[in-house]
């Protein structure tokens, strides 16, 4: 940033322009002193941001997770900086209802909202069970879930990949990345060991509880607005290892909703039979304690297997894939389909 800062000054100085010691660019281009001093770039540029109040008042918190050491090669407790979606969002009401708004809801009127919430209350049977369900103001119910993925940050490199966890809002996919997905933690998976995510996954738990509960007072209940949590997200890869071995998509029998699979001497029951008979495929039955063995986070109000949501962008060739996205007309057939 300190560098492409003191580019665009360079370049404006050269066209004749002119810039004032208080604009931000040039505050940015002056960080790490000048960029002579690297190693205290990150320090500098967050209290350049929180100075001229460019940034969130959530504090991350510190938990305990059992991690790998790779210098003892044992597996031991560590602190890791969490940054929990209560927070964050508390943090977003204090900056304003229309900041919060947008992070949750991206450019969705209230009508809008309310009309999906009709949607999903007479087409989905799992919303009968969502505290949300009879919540009085519809329209200011947010449908928000947890999003996981693996980052590979540095190539051909053992200890170059890094596992995210975030959470997200179902109504902002319209929005920036970065006004999308906020993370809840991130480490490497270097150092991960086979209790580091359960360990998270048990102190986001309560949490998510609490946000979703709608016997609480938050600072934004008096307003009318509701969080719901309603689902989970992530590529195939992601939700089998976080979630007890869910959609096992190396087995045959590789769908956890139903008993589809890839070969079968009865091709109907394979998966390229995609019949609008609903019971082409007999769907599995789970009891409660079976589902929170796959994730606790199945055992939240409202959850089940149903709302356990693969990442469409993961799904596609990167050819046709690419042409897709990029046609109007299907992109609104996609968007229609997944409402």
């Amino acid at each position: 940033m300190q560098r492409t800062a003191s580019s665009a000054l360079s370049w404006l100085r050269r066209h004749g322009g002119d810039t004032p010691q208080n604009d931000l660019v040039n505050k940015i281009s002056g960080v790490a002193t000048g960029g002579r001093h690297l190693q205290n770039a990150e320090r500098d540029l967050h209290r350049l941001l929180q100075n001229v109040s460019m940034s969130l008042a959530a504090t991350p918190e510190i938990i305990m997770v059992r991690m790998y050491n790779p210098a003892t090669l044992e597996i031991e407790w560590q602190p890791l900086p969490v940054l929990f979606p209560d927070t964050l969002l508390q943090a977003l009401w204090q900056a304003g209802e229309d900041v919060f708004r947008y992070c949750l809801f991206g450019k969705m009127t209230e009508d809008e909202t309310l009309q999906f919430w009709k949607h999903i209350e007479k087409h989905c049977p799992w919303f009968q069970s969502s505290p949300a369900y009879n919540w009085e103001w519809k329209q200011k119910v947010a449908s928000v879930g947890t999003y996981g993925d693996e980052i590979q940050c540095y190539k051909n490199s053992e200890c170059g990949v890094v596992s995210v966890t975030a959470w997200t809002a179902e109504f902002s996919t319209q929005n920036n990345p970065l006004l999308r997905y906020f993370p809840i933690a991130v480490w490497s998976e270097h150092c991960e060991s086979e209790f580091t995510f359960a360990d998270l996954e048990k102190e986001m738990i309560e949490r998510w509880r609490r946000l979703t509960d709608p016997s609480l007072t938050w600072p934004w209940t008096s307003s009318g607005y509701l969080i719901a949590f309603t689902f989970c997200q992530g590529d195939l890869k992601w939700l089998n290892s976080r979630m007890g071995g869910l959609h096992n998509y190396r087995a045959n029998s590789f769908c956890s909703r139903c008993e589809c699979v890839k070969n079968h001497p009865n091709t109907q029951l394979t998966l390229p039979n995609m019949s609008n008979d609903p019971d082409a495929h007999t769907v599995r039955s789970y009891s409660s304690e079976q589902l929170q063995a796959f994730s606790p986070l199945l055992g939240l109000p409202g959850m089940c297997l149903e709302r356990v949501m693969h990442d469409v962008a993961h799904s596609q060739y990167l050819g046709t894939g690419k042409t897709t996205n990029g046609s109007p007309a299907c992109m609104v057939s996609l968007q229609r389909f997944l409402w």
